[in-house]
């Protein structure tokens, strides 16, 4: 009896299909096409469908050059960029699969498909040699040497900026020339190999480290605070880091000082604004001295999740090169409000 219940029941359930209207659906996107079919009286409205898709294409395609995905990937590792709710989303999952994996899923393997020829940059006929692949994944360390390499031939000293990333961010002091760094990220680590690199092959230089730069150019925490102004939508800014705010033309100022001495006392120097903030603490900075304050959502959090660990305490002692160099470092409420008050705002 229940074999001829179960048959009788999909039996009943062919029947209604049958009776069901089918709406077929085709388009294009992506480079090909797809084709839905529709089961029951609902329409849906094909521009609808669509729309959806170029959405996803303009959030998550490699192929399309101004997708949100391929902004990123062209970014610098200190640039700032707005990205949307779902690409943020994709970024963290694929960081908890590449996890969950031990590595085996890499979400950052781009260049390694595009050096192979089967990402948007097309084919190749041959395969890449290992040099090739190397270079692919330690610019960092392979360009400082590359220069390091050059200067040594030709006798000229070389001044390397660097990061305060080279830190893990432990301690709750300045962190001084002397300490061991310890570097917490992708991006600590290659800049920190790179310093290792330069020191090994040219005596003659100096590396400067710094910390997080903005300027009135290009993309960075300051022109993202003001492009957000505008945008007026609530912006919440971690308290979790604390660091230095630094003026990048006031860090070209003091490496022109530096060349301009013409020393020998070479060696690794910290250079930032005096003084330290949070994050929260720079963007309100910024919105009070551009006169915006008033007009921006902002909130404070101390826990703001990224996708690359950064360190919590990154205040860099500039003591070594002021007194090496005869230099005073200016603070970083006063550089920003010069620099607010040249740019017109």
């Amino acid at each position: 009896m229940r074999k001829y219940g179960l048959i009788l029941i999909l039996f009943l359930l062919s029947g209604c299909f049958e009776n069901e209207s089918v709406e077929l659906i085709k388009g294009e996107s992506m480079g090909t096409s797809y084709s839905i079919n529709v089961l029951g009286d609902e329409r849906i409205e094909q521009d609808i469908i669509d729309r959806r898709l170029v959405e996803i294409n303009d959030t998550f395609s490699t192929w399309q050059d101004d997708s949100e995905l391929s902004k990123l990937n062209r970014a610098s590792v200190d640039e700032w960029i707005d990205v949307s709710s779902e690409l943020y989303s994709m970024l963290k999952q694929s960081e908890e699969i590449y996890q969950q994996t031990g590595g085996y899923f890499d979400p950052g393997i781009g260049r390694l498909i595009d050096l192979w020829g089967f990402g948007a940059s097309g084919g190749r006929t041959e395969a890449p040699k290992r040099e090739e692949i190397e270079k692919a994944f330690a610019i960092n360390k392979t360009a400082v040497g590359n220069l390091a390499t050059v200067c040594l031939q030709h006798k000229v000293r070389l001044l390397h900026v660097s990061t305060d990333y080279v830190f893990d961010g432990t301690k709750t002091t300045p962190y001084s020339e002397g300490d061991t760094p310890n570097p917490i990220n992708v991006y600590g680590r290659s800049k920190y190999e790179g310093e290792q690199r330069l020191a090994e092959i040219l005596p003659e230089h100096f590396i400067v480290r710094t910390s997080w730069l903005y300027s009135q150019y290009g993309q960075n925490f300051l022109t993202a605070m003001l492009r957000f102004a505008s945008e007026e939508k609530p912006l919440k800014i971690t308290t979790e880091q604390l660091g230095a705010p630094t003026n990048a033309n006031d860090l070209a100022k003091a490496l022109l000082h530096i060349i301009s001495q013409q020393s020998d006392r070479f060696g690794v120097y910290h250079y930032s604004n005096a003084g330290s903030a949070t994050w929260f603490d720079f963007a309100k900075a910024i919105f009070e001295e551009s006169g915006k304050i008033e007009t921006v959502n902002l909130a404070q959090t101390d826990h703001y999740p990224t996708f690359a660990e950064r360190p919590k305490y990154s205040v860099l002692d500039n003591s070594k090169i002021c007194n090496t160099f005869a230099m005073q470092t200016v603070p970083w409420r006063y550089s920003l409000q010069q620099l607010i008050k040249n740019m017109n705002i």
